[in-house]
């Protein structure tokens, strides 16, 4: 005889914006709702193995107003990994599977869940299976950069053979849009990429053909331009995965025709 889901959990909660070391408290009893009530959708049990804090999360944490939130205390951490203990309405998965999970900010404000609690309850549709021989820890900061990235690359329009300026390419969001615009404009194709020396090497090895050390320039938007404005050198698209607002006093000059950040 199968026993019966948990009612409670240990989770990492917050009621007031604040900085993560001042508003999470460990609680053990935070209140789980599996299987949920009036609902045909396949929902999951999951048991949270790895989770990752992100700039997304800080600005939950830090910035929002609580009255956004529709449950007395919060969990935060959008991306998350872990296994699958229980299937309500099963249909993709099967408890022992391994996922990936990203819920949105709008059923994170309804339902107060996120990664930071030891058992999640989660509609399936926010979760994929972890690609098999991949390691739990290295998904569970995978889907909000990720899929971030791949967004911005979609909306840009970008296609084989362009040549592409990545800002923040060393950045969660910044070194997945990397390698996946080098696996869209091909070998054919140029990549330039704006982070500090240090991170050089790693960017090239994602398929970065040049990197910029913002470091070594003070006006780095005069040195863009002086280096990519001329004819044959200029950028069909820029990836900005830092939000550098100087960037917009010089896009004009390093984009071909048609292009945009």
């Amino acid at each position: 005889m199968s026993t019966s889901p948990p009612k409670t959990t240990e989770a990492w909660t917050y009621t007031s914006p604040s900085t993560p070391r001042t508003a999470l408290t460990l609680t053990t009893s935070h209140p789980l709702n599996f299987p949920p009530s009036n609902s045909s959708e396949e929902t999951l049990l999951i048991s949270v193995s790895h989770a990752a804090l992100n700039p997304g999360d800080i600005v939950s944490l830090t910035a929002m107003p609580f009255f956004l939130h529709s449950t007395p205390s919060a969990v935060p951490a959008f991306d998350f990994c872990g296994t699958v203990l229980r299937s309500h309405n099963q249909a993709r998965f099967s408890p022992g599977d391994n996922v990936i999970c990203f819920p949105p900010l709008p059923h994170m404000l309804k339902t107060g869940i996120g990664g930071l609690q030891k058992i999640v309850p989660i509609p399936a549709k926010y979760c994929v299976r972890l690609p098999q021989g991949k390691k739990p820890i290295d998904g569970a900061g995978l889907m909000l950069a990720g899929c971030t990235a791949l967004l911005q690359v979609r909306q840009a329009g970008v296609k084989k053979g362009d040549r592409i300026l990545v800002v923040g390419a060393s950045g969660g969001v910044g070194s997945a849009a990397v390698q996946i615009v080098r696996d869209v404009v091909g070998l054919g194709g140029y990549i330039a990429g704006v982070c500090s020396g240090r991170n050089e090497g790693l960017v090239r090895s994602l398929g970065a053909d040049e990197v910029v050390d913002y470091t070594l320039h003070k006006d780095l938007p005069g040195y863009l331009t002086e280096r990519f404005g001329g004819e044959g050198r200029r950028f069909d698209h820029v990836i900005d995965g830092y939000g550098n607002q100087e960037l917009y006093k010089f896009l004009c000059w390093v984009f071909e025709g048609g292009g945009g950040l």
